[in-house]
């Protein structure tokens, strides 16, 4: 009976002893699946080669086969896909560059009558509008993508902004809108792409302007939105637009039928690639307004960095 009472006992140390290694070899297996960087190529390693052990191990090595693999055949698919944006931009920029030049040239010979010079503006202005869209599906299928690197620095909105105006002044001198000032906090200092950010503020003056050809008064600000974002707003009293197809080209480029540019969509994956929120808000008779939510920092908490 003694005999029989010790050999349970050994048992049991046994397999408290299997049950603690079992444990011990069950946590490592978790570890090793939480902290595994997802491009690593490193397997399931075991301590103890049981038949049981043995089976997880190949399962979870072969799902980890599967998913580098995977992410494999998708970074020579973004590597693919930059090498034909690249060819297909050059094709079609080369030769529009010469129709723009000869478009140009025509415009502005006084030899030509006035109807002539008037189609040889069309095609200029068709011309640029072909280049900028070209331009537009190019940005917007690298950051759909992940393709392009912010190249992030300090800056101030305030100039931002006014660097934003200035420059679209410039650019469309006659254009029928006046373009107003409306509250800029010069306090604020963000984190983000100058030329990216330029583009999306530049897209929203353009889309009040195109939208509005008998005119309409546009107002800019820049002001802070709770202690660590600020707002980036571009508003109009236009003609306004129906709110479902504000909604399309805000959430599908790629629509067959979409009737208008990539200008919008732009602005809103240009503001989350910073880490922020774009909404935009219209109606028909009301106007037009978009913002840009970002992240920033208070003046009083950055200003050792410039």
């Amino acid at each position: 009976m003694e005999a029989a009472v010790v050999l349970l006992a050994v048992a049991v140390a046994v397999l408290a002893v299997q049950l603690a290694r079992s444990e011990a070899q069950l946590r490592a297996i978790a570890r090793f699946l939480v902290t595994r960087e997802s491009a690593s190529n490193a397997r399931v390693a075991l301590s103890m080669r049981t038949r049981g052990f043995v089976q997880l191990a190949q399962a979870v090595n072969r799902q980890i086969d599967r998913h580098q693999g995977e992410r494999v055949a998708a970074e020579e698919a973004k590597r693919e896909l930059r090498r034909g944006l690249t060819y297909l931009s050059h094709d079609i920029r080369t030769p529009l560059s010469v129709i723009l030049g000869y478009a140009g040239e025509l415009q502005d010979d006084p030899a030509l009558p006035p109807p002539e010079q008037e189609q040889a503006a069309v095609i200029c202005r068709q011309g640029v509008r072909l280049r900028d869209l070209v331009s537009d599906l190019n940005l917007v299928s690298r950051l759909e993508y992940d393709m392009q690197p912010l190249e992030c620095q300090w800056l101030r909105p305030a100039k931002l902004v006014r660097r934003a105006v200035t420059d679209f002044m410039n650019a469309m001198p006659e254009n029928p809108c006046g373009i107003e000032l409306e509250e800029v906090d010069e306090s604020i200092r963000l984190q983000g792409d100058e030329r990216l950010l330029l583009r999306a503020l530049t897209n929203l003056l353009q889309n009040s302007v195109l939208h509005n050809p008998q005119g309409c008064a546009i107002r800019v600000s820049v002001r802070r939105d709770g202690a660590d974002a600020c707002l980036l707003s571009v508003r109009d009293d236009g003609v306004g637009a129906d709110p479902q197809k504000l909604a399309s080209v805000l959430n599908a480029p790629y629509a067959p039928k979409r009737a208008h540019g990539l200008g919008l969509f732009l602005v809103r994956r240009i503001t989350e690639t910073h880490g922020g929120q774009f909404t935009a808000r219209t109606a028909p008779g009301e106007g037009f307004s978009g913002e840009m939510r970002l992240p920033c920092e208070p003046l009083r908490e950055s200003a050792q960095g410039g």
